[in-house]
C-alpha cells in the first residue's frame, strides 16, 4: 500500500485538501480499509485530524448507574 501512496502522492494531496478529517479522506479515496487512509495520512503528512474538534454542542452527559430489577422478572 506503501507504493500506492506514493505513487498517487500529489493526486492523494489534492483529495485530502478537501477532506476535515482522515474519516472523509478514507471515503473520497475509496479505499475499502481506513488503515490505508492513516496510512497516507502519516507517509504524506497530510495532518488531517482523526475526529473533528466542532462535534459536540453541549457537554458530555455523566453516567448514571442503573438500579438491578426486583421482583418479578429479574434475572
Amino acid at each position: 500500500m506503501t507504493s500506492e501512496i506514493t505513487d498517487r502522492a500529489d493526486e492523494l494531496r489534492a483529495i485530502a485538501a478537501k477532506c476535515d478529517t482522515v474519516q472523509d479522506f478514507w471515503k473520497a479515496t475509496g479505499w475499502t480499509d481506513i488503515q490505508a487512509a492513516h496510512r497516507a495520512n502519516e507517509v504524506l503528512k497530510l495532518n488531517l485530524p482523526i475526529i473533528r474538534k466542532s462535534g459536540r454542542s453541549t457537554a458530555p452527559k455523566i453516567a448514571q448507574a442503573c438500579p438491578k430489577p426486583t421482583g418479578k422478572g429479574k434475572s
